[in-house]
């Protein structure tokens, strides 16, 4: 068996990417589909940057709602009670309502100043 020294950097590389490969439970037949998904993400990226700008966007809400889904039953084991969707509905609808609300007076005196 050979030890850490004796392997060279090239196959200690290899083998640290087979294991991280396998952590994140990516077989080798998934590779060529993933530098395809590489490849189209820069071309989309330098020829419609605003197609790129949509899908990070959304994949922030989507992630966001994914981790909320996650986190809702350590919070309903915290405050004792089953949460449903209209009280997640309600606090966005309320958090951006207050941050429209607390932003007019700003777009207000900028108006202001051009008449």
């Amino acid at each position: 068996m050979a030890t850490y020294l004796d392997q060279t950097r090239t196959e200690r590389n290899r083998n640290s990417l087979l294991r991280w490969l396998k952590q994140q439970k990516i077989q080798l037949s998934d590779i060529p589909f993933l530098g395809i998904c590489l490849a189209s993400l820069i071309y989309f990226s330098l020829h419609d940057p605003l197609l790129i700008t949509t899908l990070g966007c959304s994949s922030i809400v989507f992630l966001s709602l994914w981790h909320t889904a996650k986190a809702i039953p350590i919070v309903e084991r915290y405050i004792g009670c089953k949460i449903r969707f209209w009280h997640i509905t309600t606090a966005i609808i309320t958090s951006t309502a207050l941050c429209s609300v607390l932003d007019s007076p700003a777009n207000a005196i900028f108006l202001s100043g051009l008449e």
